[in-house]
């Protein structure tokens, strides 16, 4: 889960059988040189090694041992090892582990040990997944619990159910990451870690284990960060989009050749997070400081890429360096690549600033929906512009240009601009870009907005998103939507340094719609200094991300949340991407949705730490529902069922009663379980809540992290004789479990 100094990657699952057979790890190449991609299990006299470009690891009987490579950054080696030491159900003790000599399978080292158990390491490019399979249910009740001994130097720095990391001074080093169980037929469940002394105990909760599909495994809740870009900690600046059709992630970046040029390069990701195909070169004399933009045109399955580059221009006989903006298409199903074209040009006395792309995740019929929209600051003598311009991006040969408009131009600064990655199905985008109408040379103190339809035309006058007033400094607007009428709009606010965001919809036509705007809201709720927002839409909610710093620690970390999409509140945990001893800055974030898949509510979240990361995330995990019996024996009819998923937001969610013969009378709702039997019924909730009966009955579920977990037991109750003899005119329907997912 790891870069550089990072290293290990300690995972748990109950995993479906076809993931018991992972084959080895996709590789890309021509990535870069051969040794900073070499990983690999390796066999020798002296024992089984495991290694990669930033760790080394050993295998014995006595268990695993991880060694981050730090060079010349620590004093000594600072190994960490890891002995599994015993598994319990509840009070039952399993397993108790009297060691097991290492078996290797390719880049695999398994541990069997009795009792069907197998503790298994998988060697990777950025450290070591481990994970424990489970072939039959363990014996006894209650949580399954996995304790091992940690032996190391290291003091434990940060500890939760998201990881625990292990580190010295300001070097974090090693991370455990977190827990989810995932059984035979893919049902997941969120795990719990506990730390006690040099113990760690990794736990999933009773109910899942009682009613799992086995085999079972341990994994983490999303994917494992990964390496995208690896040229030697001079990576920069990221940008990433998603091509449905293709199921690929395109993510370009900067990297530092001096202190003046940079090149730009590219990176395709598989949606499933393997790195696919080479290193894809845009140009080689770029800023370096200017981050490139990538968008997606899913009618044609191809990427748009933006980029400012170094140019040379010749007047009266004197040549000087300009800068000027190129776009080049790129296919997502091979790589092929458009010749550079000029879309902005520049001169001596003025060029452009900050720019960034839209692009359409509508499919095309008959040639249509085949634009991306390009906007840009233009700085000349006395003037500061803000202009869009809609690039045609077909299928083969270069981009041309369409309409273009002025959005803004002032003699007072203009810039940061933003838009939204697509422009949703009503064919609109959202510009977002800062202004100081009355001071040259001071930061934005507003935020503005206009929306601009599939063929470029301006939707209305400006929107003023935000005004801080004088002596506001407010940075790096990102725009996200769900259709091209709601869209949110985040922003970092320099002076209280904190993130904000809010939510706004167009309501009507380009012509003649009305906005109406929500309250400004502060989302992060942990203190600390947060910049650089990143915003996507993905299914359900919107996506935040940020950089933020934490507590004592002088080092920014990267952090993504969930948002209400009606309300903009907390609808999930602020998950925190990786652990290093570098800064992880300036996120950017790419979900299927805006690439034209709405079924799926996956993303990729990038992010620059020296070399650029990347991690797979999802707008929620899955809820977890069990049958739990109870129905009166007294025919095959009223069964209780349920529609849509039981996630935090899901606000409808049903509950139904199939096959219904009976009059339902009232919907019972536990938070527990009592399973009282009454003669052949059984009623299984706690009667916390009683709702009078309508078939279906949609069951809110609220945005509120804490119920991540939870489990809530629903029952009928129904008009129709039974054996019950407190209740012989009644009937129960059967009951089920449902364990709330994120």
């Amino acid at each position: 889960m790891r870069h550089r100094f990072l290293p290990v990657l300690l995972t748990f699952s109950v995993v479906a059988p076809s993931a018991l057979a992972q084959g080895p790890e996709p590789s890309g190449p021509g990535i870069a040189d051969a040794a900073s991609h070499s990983f690999g299990v390796t066999t020798g006299a002296d024992g089984v090694h495991a290694g990669g470009p930033d760790y080394t690891a050993r295998f014995d009987r006595d268990g695993f041992e991880f060694v981050p490579l730090l060079g010349r950054r620590a004093e000594s080696a600072m190994p960490v090892r890891y002995t599994l030491q015993s598994v319990r159900r509840g009070a039952t003790n399993v397993l108790s582990v009297t060691g097991a000599s290492p078996v290797v399978d390719g880049n695999r080292v398994r541990f069997e040990h009795a009792g069907g158990l197998v503790e298994r390491y998988d060697a990777r490019r950025d450290g070591i997944e481990q994970s424990f399979v489970f072939s039959t249910k363990p014996r006894g009740d209650g949580d399954l619990v996995v304790c091992g001994t940690i032996a190391t130097e290291l003091v434990v720095t940060a500890a939760s159910d998201d990881g625990i990391t292990f580190g010295a001074g300001d070097l974090e080093v090693v991370m455990f990451g977190a827990v989810t169980g995932v059984d035979a037929n893919g049902v997941t469940v969120r795990g719990s870690i506990r730390v006690v002394d040099e113990r760690i105990e990794w736990v999933l909760p009773a109910s899942f284990v009682e009613n799992a599909a086995y085999p079972l495994v341990l994994d983490p809740f999303v994917g494992n960060a990964f390496t995208v870009g690896n040229a030697a900690g001079i990576d920069v600046l990221p940008a990433v989009s998603y091509d449905a059709t293709i199921d690929r992630y395109l993510v370009v970046w900067t990297v530092h050749v001096s202190s003046t040029q940079a090149e730009v390069r590219g990176q395709f990701v598989g949606g499933n997070g393997s790195i696919a195909g080479g290193l894809v070169l845009f140009d080689n004399d770029t800023p370096t400081d200017v981050r490139p933009s990538v968008a997606n045109v899913n009618a044609t399955d191809r990427f748009l890429v933006a980029y400012l580059a170094n140019d040379t221009y010749s007047l009266g006989g004197q040549t000087s360096i300009i800068q000027q903006i190129y776009v080049r298409s790129v296919s997502a199903a091979t790589g092929a690549m458009s010749n550079p074209v000029l879309a902005v040009a520049g001169g001596p006395f003025g060029g452009p600033g900050s720019f960034a792309l839209g692009g359409d995740s509508r499919i095309g019929l008959f040639g249509s929906n085949q634009d991306a929209l390009l906007v840009f600051e233009y700085g000349f003598i006395a003037t500061q512009d803000v202009d869009t311009m809609i690039v045609r991006v077909p299928s083969t040969g270069d981009p041309t240009f369409g309409t273009s408009q002025s959005l803004a131009s002032s003699s007072f600064p203009a810039g940061d601009v933003a838009i939204s990655a697509h422009a949703g199905s009503l064919g609109r985008w959202l510009v977002a870009f800062g202004q100081n109408p009355s001071t040259l040379g001071a930061p934005f103190d507003r935020i503005v907005g206009q929306t601009i339809d599939g063929a470029g035309n301006l939707c209305g006058p400006l929107l003023t998103i935000v005004n801080g007033g004088a002596g506001a400094d407010l940075r790096h607007p990102t725009v996200a939507t769900r259709d091209g009428s709601e869209f949110v709009i985040a922003w970092e606010n320099a002076n209280a340094a904190a993130v904000n965001l809010r939510r706004f919809v167009h309501l009507g036509s380009c012509a003649s719609g009305a906005w109406t705007g929500g309250a400004v809201i502060a989302p992060i709720v942990q203190s600390g200094s947060a910049e650089s927002p990143a915003l996507a839409f993905a299914k359900d909610k919107y996506l935040l991300a940020w950089s933020q710093t934490v507590g004592t620690s002088s080092v920014a970390k990267v952090y993504c949340k969930g948002l209400d999409p009606a309300t903009c509140a907390d609808c999930g945990r602020e998950l925190r991407t990786d652990t290093t001893i570098l800064a992880d800055v300036t996120p950017a974030i790419a979900t299927h949705w805006q690439g034209g898949d709405q079924v799926s509510d996956e993303g990729l979240l990038v992010w620059s730490n020296s070399t650029i990361r990347g991690r797979r995330v999802e707008a929620r995990s899955d809820d977890i529902v069990a049958g739990m019996g109870g129905g009166c024996v007294n025919g095959f009819d009223d069964f209780a069922s349920y529609s849509g998923d039981a996630v935090l937001g899901n606000a409808s969610f049903q509950l139904s009663i199939a096959n219904s013969v009976s009059l339902p009378l009232v919907l019972i709702v536990g938070f527990s379980a009592i399973s009282a039997p009454c003669g052949g019924c059984t009623i299984v909730p706690s009667p916390d809540i009683l709702f009078p009966a309508t078939n279906p009955y949609t069951l809110a579920i609220p945005c509120d992290p804490t119920l991540v977990g939870a489990d809530i037991y629903t029952q009928w109750l129904v008009l129709k004789p039974s054996t019950c003899p407190i209740l012989p005119d009644f009937s129960f329907t059967n009951a089920l479990r449902f364990t709330i997912g994120e």
